[in-house]
């Protein structure tokens, strides 16, 4: 099958940049190099591997895994070597991944429709896609015993006991988990058909020593072979399938506003302007505390997120609370919100003709925002453009390669490299259409993919200053493959990505020429008020704006 949607360069919000340096392939860069040091209160850092392991155990423990895979993540990549660090992050992953998906209603529509064998039928499609377009050969001895990671995680969680196993005796799982646990441990298929049996033979085990209904188990091993690929594929549910979709079209039925999840609360970051969180009087800032009468904390923050979506006219009621403490209720209604791509298009700098706009993330919509934003910026006088990508997780690769053909006349965009040939494409800029005002793109930890694919081929072409600091890193294009059987679907890493330059963005990101970077990394109330300023436009307060506001002026050609 062929994807449902173009190419993805698309990550989640980054935990922290990477640290890994590269040098300009280029040698002499003409632009100008510098570095601006702005202090902030920040947590401990320099962790050793036993003090963040010991860290990481108390996050478990009261089931912070997203702030647990932070600390991993970046402990890893600290010590790579260690390999205690990254079998806890896959025991994280696959406790987030399960939590996600347990709390979704249409995997469980899709376990009770399904029986044995179209369960069974699914996990050969999603097999077969893996086989055939991931970028890198699977492994399905790996991928197998991912399976059975998932399998024993799931007997832990209530939501499944409650659903599947409300009438198994102690005798009979216990007798489960050490026949499974045994037999897959010793587990070596070579190919789909061989781990197809595999997944097969959990469903009928759970089936036959607990009672447990087979598809259940079974499609258990659709969900870890994706998890099991990389840190960027994954299987998509029925419900994930149909938000992704609206999320590339830049359309979501939910509040409009954007949040930040963090340990007991959400904080809200900023409010789309004329949904219905703007319109029942929801501030940037505040945090939601509560759910239908039920605190975060209980919930838990990804899952309380994901139930602010729903029904578009359905009602959700959330309980807020200010910085100061004090609490209200507010009731909104689901509707149906356009995202923008584009926003704060505006002349920073009246005097010297400096204009501005930040894009939140490549959509199919982004193209025609930018272009309707240039060209008011141009009727009111712009003479430089700073394009802010902070906080940009990336989007289609369409959109970022037709962004780059905007302000390159010529020469290489992107390049990508996958197991097929099919995947190699070197993506090249027209002439016509070219804009060519001074150009400052800022960018920070948190701008990756397609983010890195435009500041890349700016950098490397040598046609403007990037300013902020070294991005995400995500250098890997994910397409997205429809599991007919069961209206599910899986997102699949096809190729990694390449600046004009030939250099690799993976683990590596795009260096600043100027770079403006925090003496440590801020606390989380400190980093969340700053992802809300990234929607209010305040040099004195936003160091990374201010330097760029002084590349564009120092860029204006002579009068």
């Amino acid at each position: 099958m062929t994807p449902i949607a173009p190419k993805l360069c698309l990550t989640l919000a980054a935990a922290a940049a990477s640290l890994f340096a590269f040098a300009d392939v280029r040698g002499q860069d003409p632009l100008p190099t510098g570095s601006l040091t702005i202090p902030a209160d920040a947590l401990p850092g320099g962790l050793g591997v036993a003090e963040a392991l010991n860290r990481g155990r108390e996050l478990e423990s009261t089931g912070r895994w997203v702030d647990a895979l932070k600390l991993y993540e970046e402990a890893a990549r600290e010590y790579p070597q260690e390999g205690s660090l990254s079998d806890r992050v896959v025991y994280v992953r696959v406790q987030l991944d399960l939590d996600k998906r347990l709390a979704d209603r249409s995997f469980h529509e899709q376990i009770v429709a399904a029986n044995e064998s179209s369960a069974v039928a699914v996990v050969n499609e999603a097999f077969n896609k893996i086989e055939y377009f991931h970028v890198d050969q699977p492994n399905w001895t790996q991928i197998v015993r991912r399976g059975g990671l998932f399998v024993e995680a799931s007997l832990d969680k209530t939501s499944f006991r409650e659903r599947y196993m409300a009438n198994v005796a102690p005798a009979a799982e216990a007798a489960f988990r050490k026949e499974f646990r045994e037999t897959i441990d010793r587990a070596e298929p070579r190919s789909v058909s061989d781990a197809v049996r595999w997944a097969e033979y959990g469903g009928r085990l759970a089936w036959h020593r607990m009672r447990v209904p087979p598809q259940a188990v079974i499609l258990q091993f659709a969900c870890a072979a994706a998890n099991a690929l990389d840190e960027y594929s994954t299987y998509l549910t029925p419900g994930q399938m149909r938000e992704m979709s609206n999320q590339i079209n830049g359309e979501l039925v939910g509040l409009g506003i954007e949040l930040r999840i963090e340990d007991k609360s959400l904080f809200v970051v900023h409010i789309i302007p004329g949904g219905p969180a703007a319109r029942g009087g929801m501030v940037a800032g505040e945090r939601i505390v509560g759910i239908e009468g039920q605190p975060v904390e209980t919930i838990g923050a990804e899952n309380a997120a994901d139930s602010l979506r729903g029904e578009e006219g359905s009602f959700v009621r959330v309980a807020l609370q200010n910085a100061a403490g004090e609490r209200r209720e507010l009731s909104f209604r689901r509707e149906r919100i356009d995202v923008p791509s584009v926003e704060n298009v505006r002349i920073v700098d009246s005097a010297t003709g400096v204009g501005y706009f930040r894009i939140n993330s490549f959509q199919r919509n982004t193209t025609k925002e930018a272009d309707a934003a240039l060209y008011d910026l141009h009727r009111q006088g712009m003479r430089s453009l700073i394009i802010d990508l902070r906080g940009n997780p990336g989007g289609l690769l369409d959109a970022a390669i037709e962004l780059g053909d905007r302000f390159l006349e010529s020469g290489v965009i992107v390049s990508t490299r996958g197991r097929l040939t099919d995947e190699d494409h070197d993506y090249a800029a027209q002439a016509q259409g070219t804009w060519r005002v001074p150009l400052v793109v800022l960018v920070d930890g948190d701008s990756a993919s397609a983010s890195e694919i435009f500041a890349g081929a700016i950098r490397d072409q040598q046609r403007g200053v990037i300013v902020g600091e070294k991005t995400y890193g995500k250098g890997t294009v994910q397409g997205i493959f429809d599991l007919p059987m069961s209206g599910a679907g899986i997102k699949l890493t096809t190729s990694k990505f390449f600046s004009p330059s030939g250099r690799a963005i993976a683990k590596a990101g795009v260096e600043p020429h100027v770079a403006v970077q925090r003496m440590a990394r801020p606390a989380i109330e400190d980093d969340a008020a700053i992802l809300a300023a990234r929607h209010v436009l305040n040099p004195a307060s936003d160091p990374v704006l201010s330097a760029g506001m002084q590349e564009a002026v120092r860029l204006l050609p002579a009068r």
